[in-house]
C-alpha cells in the first residue's frame, strides 16, 4: 500500500478573545544608543488601551510578558486571519516569521501575501519596518540563521499547480545586512520522480532548519526520493555547506546523510558547540523519538529515547503519538522538548537532555496532566534557565479527533525550567497567540520572545516578549521611593536622576507603556532595570501620564524613582492632574511632592481610549495560498511506497 500524505482538515475558525497582554523584565541594564521614537503608528498601543477603565486593577504575571504591535510595509502570509491551524497531524503547518539581532538592529524573517520571502530591517523601537531589505520572488522562507554579520534562510521554491503554489525545490542563501546577496545555492529538489535518484522535499509535511556552527551550515528537512526499489520513500535529509555556500563533500558524496529515519516527521535540530544534534519522531524505522547527532568527518549517532509499539493492523503513522517540539544546545550538552499521550491520559510535555557524548537522559516530564492537552513545546535560555512555551488545546475533542487544532482552540502557555528540567516557574496562561512553526529567538538583553502572525490584520503582527525574574531598579538614584513623600522644597526629591544622562534601549518603549497602563511594577521596574526609559512616550502619553491616569501608584513611585519627569504636559494635563481627576488620591499623594503647581487646563481631561484611533479589521476565513494545497490530489502521493527499513 502506497504511503499517503495527510490532508487538510476543515475546522471552523473562531477568532480568539482579544485581550492585552503586558511584560516585566529583569536583569544587568542594557546600553545601547538612545534613540527617541518618532511617529509611530496610530494602532502602535492597540493592545494597551482598547479594554481598560480609568480604574483597572492591576494585574500582572509571573514572569514579565510583553505584546507589543509590529507594523508591516505589506501585507503577510496569513493575511486577515484571526485564527490559523496550530498544527498538523505530522508538520507544524506554514512557516512563521523570526527575528534575527544583528549588532542590536532586529531584522524580520517573513513571507509576504504572495509567498515570497522578506528580510526587513526594523525601527529601533520595534514598532515597524524602517526599510525592506530583501524580497525573493518565487521563493517561500522556511527558516533562517545568522553568523553574526548576515542572514541565512532556507528557500523554498513553488510553481502553481491547481490554483495555489507546490513547493518542490530547497535552496540555502545568504543575505548581508544591507540586502546585498552572498551566495545562493540549490539544495535538492524535483518536480517528478522519474527515475533512481529523483530527490525533492516533503511538500505535505515539511519542516525545515538551518543552524550555523561556527564553520558550516547545516540544513535539515524532510524529502522523498526516489530508490533503486523503483518507488519513492520518505525520510529525513542532512546536508552541510561552507560559509560560501559550497556543499561540503565526503568521498564525492554529500556531507550529512539522504536517508536515516523513515517515514521522518518534524525533524528539528541545533548546534550544541560539538555536533548538531537532531531530532525527529519515525513511524516505522524506527518507530519513535529519535535523538541523532553528527560531527563533519564523523560518524552518526543514533538513538531511540521513546519507542512506539509496532502499527498494529489498520494504524497509521498518525499513532505514533508524539510530536518533536525543539531543540537547543549550548557547551556540548542538548535539550530536546517534545510531548507526547503515549502511556498517558493525554499529551504531556517531557524533556530529555543530552551529555557532552551526545547520549540522551530519560525523559523528564514538564506536565502531569491527566484533563489538559499539552501541544508542541519550544524551550530556549532565558537568564540561567530555560524558557518553555506551548499551547493547551481548548477544543474539548477527544485525543483521537484532535490533529488539526486551530490557534482559536489553543491557550498559550508559558514556564521556567532549570536545566535539569525541574520547574522554577510553574506554567501559567498568557493572552498571547502562538502556533506549532514559532521559533523562539533571543533579544539583544537576553529576553526571549516569538512574532505572532495570526492577529487578524494583514500589514500587522506582534512582538512578543519574555523576560527572566528577578532583576531591580538599582542604578538610577539612591533615593527610597518612600522619600519622594516628602515636602516639595527638599531638592532631594525633585532631582532622583537625569534622564538625560542615561542610554536607554528603544526597543523596551512599547514594553514599558504596556506595563505602565496594565499596572504591573513588576514589569515596569524589570524593563527599567534591562535599559527601559522612564519617560517613553507615545503621542504624548508617557508612562507616567498613562499609571497615574489608571491609578497605580506603585508604577509611579518606580518611575519616579527611575527618572521620569512629573510634570511633562499631555493636552495641559500633568501626570498629577489626571490623578485627581480621575480620583485616585494615593497617586496624588505620591505625585504631589515633585510636581509643580499649576492652574488645571481649561480643556477636558484627554483620554488614552479617546486618544489613540482603534481599528478592528474584519476577519478573512481565506487560507493562505501556500496552505491551500490539495494534498490529496498530488500525483507523487500515489508513487511513494511503505517505508523501507534501514
Amino acid at each position: 500500500m502506497a504511503f499517503q500524505r495527510d490532508s487538510f482538515h476543515s475546522i471552523q475558525e473562531r477568532p480568539p478573545a482579544q485581550v492585552p497582554v503586558t511584560p516585566k523584565n529583569r536583569e544587568p541594564a542594557l546600553s545601547l544608543k538612545r534613540i527617541r521614537p518618532a511617529n509611530l503608528l496610530a494602532s502602535v498601543l492597540i493592545l494597551i488601551a482598547a479594554f481598560w477603565s480609568p480604574s483597572a486593577p492591576a494585574e500582572s504575571y509571573p514572569l514579565p510578558v510583553a505584546v507589543t504591535p509590529l507594523q508591516l510595509s505589506g501585507s503577510h502570509l496569513n493575511g486577515q486571519e484571526r485564527s490559523s491551524i496550530y498544527t498538523y497531524a505530522m508538520s507544524d503547518a506554514g512557516p512563521a516569521p523570526e527575528l534575527i539581532f544583528i549588532n542590536n538592529r532586529a531584522y524580520l524573517i517573513w513571507n509576504d501575501s504572495g509567498s515570497n520571502g522578506r528580510i526587513s530591517l526594523l525601527k529601533p523601537d520595534l514598532s515597524g519596518v524602517e526599510k525592506d531589505l530583501v524580497t525573493i520572488k518565487g521563493r517561500q522562507i522556511a527558516d533562517a540563521t545568522s553568523d553574526g554579520s548576515s542572514i541565512t534562510v532556507i528557500t523554498l521554491e513553488w510553481q502553481i499547480k491547481k490554483n495555489s503554489p507546490e513547493v518542490h525545490t530547497a535552496h540555502i542563501e545568504s543575505y548581508g545586512t544591507s540586502g546585498q546577496a552572498r551566495f545562493r545555492t540549490r539544495i535538492v529538489g524535483t518536480l517528478s520522480y522519474d527515475k533512481e535518484g529523483d530527490q525533492g522535499i516533503d511538500s505535505a509535511f515539511s519542516t525545515f532548519s538551518v543552524e550555523w556552527s561556527g564553520k558550516e551550515y547545516a540544513t535539515y528537512f524532510n524529502t522523498y526520493r526516489k530508490w533503486d526499489d523503483g518507488v519513492v520513500h520518505q525520510s529525513e535529509y542532512l546536508a552541510l555547506f561552507d560559509n560560501s555556500g559550497k556543499k561540503l563533500m565526503k568521498q564525492n558524496s554529500p556531507e550529512g546523510w539522504t536517508w536515516n529515519v523513515s517515514h521522518s516527521f518534524r525533524p528539528k535540530m541545533a548546534w550544541d558547540g560539538m555536533r548538531f544534534l537532531m531530532a525527529t519522531v519515525g513511524d516505522a524505522y524506527p518507530r519513535g523519538l529519535v535523538v541523532q547527532s553528527y560531527v563533519r568527518n564523523d560518524s552518526l549517532d543514533r538513538e531511540v529515547v521513546i519507542e512506539v509499539p509496532k502499527a498494529a493492523a489498520g494504524e497509521t503513522y498518525q499513532y505514533v503519538v508524539i510530536s518533536t517540539g525543539d531543540v537547543y544546545g549550548k557547551d556540548g550538552k542538548g535539550w530536546i522538548v517534545f510531548d507526547s499521550r503515549l502511556n498517558r491520559s493525554d499529551y504531556d510535555i517531557g524533556l530529555i537532555r543530552t551529555d557532552s557524548n551526545g547520549k540522551a537522559s530519560s525523559p523528564v516530564w514538564i506536565t502531569r496532566t491527566s484533563s489538559a492537552r499539552e501541544r508542541i513545546p519550544r524551550i530556549h535560555p532565558l537568564g540561567d534557565k530555560f524558557l518553555l512555551v506551548w499551547a493547551v488545546d481548548t477544543s474539548g475533542k477527544t485525543p483521537d479527533k484532535a490533529w488539526f487544532p486551530t490557534t482559536a482552540e489553543m491557550k498559550t502557555q508559558i514556564a521556567l525550567v532549570n536545566e535539569d528540567g525541574s520547574i522554577s516557574v510553574n506554567p501559567f496562561d498568557v493572552p498571547a497567540t502562538i502556533r506549532g512553526a514559532n521559533r523562539l529567538f533571543r533579544f539583544p538583553n537576553g529576553d526571549a520572545g516569538w512574532i505572532n502572525d495570526v492577529t487578524g490584520d494583514a500589514k500587522k503582527m506582534e512582538i512578543v516578549r519574555v523576560s527572566a525574574p528577578g532583576s531591580v531598579v538599582t542604578d538610577n538614584t539612591d533615593t527610597d521611593s518612600e522619600d519622594l513623600n516628602v515636602d516639595p522644597d527638599d531638592s532631594n526629591t525633585t532631582d532622583v536622576v537625569d534622564p538625560e544622562s542615561i542610554e536607554y534601549d528603544p526597543s523596551l518603549d512599547l514594553p514599558i507603556l504596556q506595563s505602565a497602563m496594565r499596572g504591573d511594577s513588576g514589569a515596569v521596574q524589570g524593563f527599567l532595570s534591562r535599559g527601559g526609559n522612564p519617560n517613553a512616550s507615545y503621542q504624548g502619553w508617557h508612562a507616567i501620564h498613562y499609571a497615574a491616569y489608571y491609578g497605580h501608584a506603585e508604577v509611579c513611585r518606580l518611575l519616579l524613582k527611575a527618572g521620569a519627569k512629573p510634570d511633562v504636559l499631555i493636552e495641559g494635563w500633568s501626570a498629577m492632574q489626571l490623578a485627581e481627576s480621575k480620583g485616585h488620591p494615593e497617586v496624588v499623594e505620591i505625585l504631589k511632592p515633585v510636581s509643580r503647581s499649576r492652574n488645571r487646563s481649561l480643556k477636558p481631561a484627554p483620554s488614552p481610549n479617546s486618544h489613540l484611533k482603534l481599528s478592528k479589521p474584519l476577519r478573512d476565513s481565506r487560507e493562505p495560498a501556500i496552505r491551500r494545497r490539495d494534498l490529496n490530489g498530488v500525483d507523487q502521493a500515489r508513487e511513494i511506497s511503505p517505508p523501507r527499513e534501514h
